[in-house]
């Protein structure tokens, strides 16, 4: 989904959040359009039975407003860094010189780097190992693991992303052209074209591309319930962390 978003070709994204309450009763309610009034947009749902209005604000934001983005991530030593890779922006670690070498941020969706050991004389880092002995036990390297992007900073954050469209409708009435606009991508495998979120799983149509990666965040069952979820569609702001 990261690659998507820097290759421009995601640009919308669903969630269920702060629709708990509409959801929790499956056709229970049904939605009215958008409320009128000062501030941000509210969209109003209609209880069939009691005739009550429910109004609910979309937690994701409102049309103008900007979202920094989380990735999978890690801070690493600059000599595991392929040549033309470059790392965003120092955080806190490193080692202390002279003269002092910064670590920098690597982010998973540009690769994996380099694998490297460390050695004996500054600056600490090496790309080949010490010795056999070395290599046995480090095959792979000291590298540690990427971080989850739950674990990123904001001042780690490289894209913006702004608002342009809210709106709310049933997960399965999304459509082939906005399927796409979710980041799935058509591939050919032997003539027959597929579709694929990941690049390893492949389905017949987009829709069902989309349906396993919705339940592979939300659950099983999930796509199958069809809830009402927020759409929000987006343009990439720029490189550099949310404001």
């Amino acid at each position: 989904m990261i690659r998507a978003l820097l290759a421009g070709t995601k640009t919308q994204t669903r969630r269920v959040s702060g629709l708990d309450v509409i959801n929790a009763t499956p056709g229970r309610y049904e939605f009215v359009g958008i409320a009128s009034g000062p501030g941000a947009a509210h969209f109003a749902f209609h209880e069939r039975q009691t005739g009550a209005q429910v109004l609910v604000k979309c937690k994701q934001g409102q049309p103008g407003d900007r979202l920094w983005v989380r990735e999978t991530f890690k801070e690493a030593h600059p000599v595991s860094f392929q040549p033309g890779r470059v790392g965003e922006r120092k955080l806190y670690s490193g080692i202390p010189g002279p003269p002092p070498v910064d670590y920098w941020v690597a982010y998973r969706a540009d690769g994996e780097l380099l694998p490297y050991w460390h050695s004996d004389e500054y600056p600490y880092r090496a790309l080949q190992p010490r010795d056999d002995l070395d290599l046995k036990f480090n095959p792979r390297g000291c590298e540690t693991g990427w971080d989850s992007p739950i674990h990123m900073p904001r001042k780690a954050s490289r894209l913006t992303l702004e608002i342009t469209g809210v709106r709310v409708e049933r997960l399965q009435g999304i459509s082939e052209a906005d399927v796409i606009a979710e980041g799935v991508t058509a591939v050919s495998s032997g003539g027959v074209t597929l579709f694929t979120t990941t690049g390893v799983n492949c389905f017949q149509t987009a829709k069902d591309a989309y349906a396993a990666l919705w339940e592979s965040i939300n659950g099983p069952g999930s796509w199958a319930a069809n809830p009402w979820v927020w759409v929000v569609e987006f343009k990439l702001a720029g490189n550099g962390g949310g404001v």
